[in-house]
């Protein structure tokens, strides 16, 4: 008789090592090699949060091969094929202000993590990083040199609000509330130096969106690690591809209740109680 046996490893903080470019090295609408997104969250998050490398003229909006950054983009999309709603972009710029800032990183030297991102853009030397919770995230910049300093946010109607919708999402509406140490004009805050901004978002309201505004970034990177680190801990192994794995298992679906609460796009009311939508793991 044969008898299989596994030795298993405690992996110490097991959510470095799970690679989030694994199946982003790919043009999905021409051959695909995964079609996933570096998604960095929450378990089961009401968003998530992702570096966009092109214009995102359509879904495949990161690809690990590209080197532009288009900012970050706050997404709901479980797939390039079912697309994305409720989304919108922000990011750091220096100099005179632009739309369309494009700016330029290499994927493959950027802290990604489940529960964070840090990276440096080239050649201005930004140090962008962020950190996700449960509904909402928390930017730190650092700029070099004396140019204008700003964070700007795209995608937003004058009130804060999106309908953005390229899925097949139905009635919705995302509203953000922000803070930050710098000093809000129209969609850009501008700064002296050190930038922060905190995140809050909701389907529910405004006044829920600022409910749901983070902590400060450490505290929002400590507790985002955390719970990362206990799920995926509680499946002992080694490799990156076991832990990379429990990742994508974990992304999906999403919780998109509030406070004991949830909006609900079937007949357009809040109810209570909890509500999960999305899911990519065909992909």
């Amino acid at each position: 008789m044969w008898m299989l046996m596994m030795v298993a490893v405690s992996a110490t903080d097991p959510a470095d090592q799970v690679n989030l470019l694994a199946g982003s090295f790919t043009k999905g609408d021409a051959f695909s090699t995964g079609n996933t997104m570096p998604l960095v969250g929450r378990p089961w998050g009401f968003n998530h949060w992702a570096l966009q490398t092109n214009a995102g003229s359509s879904s495949w909006w990161f690809n690990g091969n590209e080197h532009e950054f288009h900012w970050i983009r706050c997404t709901h999309q479980p797939s390039p094929w079912i697309g994305d709603y409720g989304y919108f972009m922000f990011g750091p710029q220096m100099g005179p202000f632009t739309p369309r800032p494009v700016g330029f990183f290499e994927p493959r030297a950027a802290f990604l993590r489940p529960y964070g991102m840090k990276f440096t853009t080239a050649p201005d030397g930004m140090e962008i990083k962020l950190a996700p919770t449960r509904h909402g995230a928390v930017l730190e910049v650092d700029f070099p040199g004396t140019l204008e300093k700003r964070v700007c946010f795209s995608g937003l109607d004058e009130n804060w609000e999106t309908r953005k919708n390229s899925g097949g999402a139905p009635r919705f509406a995302m509203y953000v509330a922000t803070e930050s140490n710098g000093v809000l004009e129209r969609m850009c805050y501008k700064f002296e130096g050190h930038a922060t901004v905190k995140i809050g978002t909701s389907f529910i309201s405004h006044e829920q969106a600022r409910a749901n505004l983070p902590p400060s970034f450490d505290e929002a990177w400590d507790e985002a690690k955390n719970e990362w680190n206990d799920l995926l801990g509680r499946v002992q192994g080694e490799g990156t591809t076991l832990y990379t794995s429990l990742y994508r298992a974990l992304t999906f679906p999403r919780r998109i209740d509030e406070g004991g609460r949830h909006y609900s796009p079937y007949d357009g009311q809040v109810h209570k109680g909890v509500l999960v939508t999305d899911n990519g793991f065909w992909d």
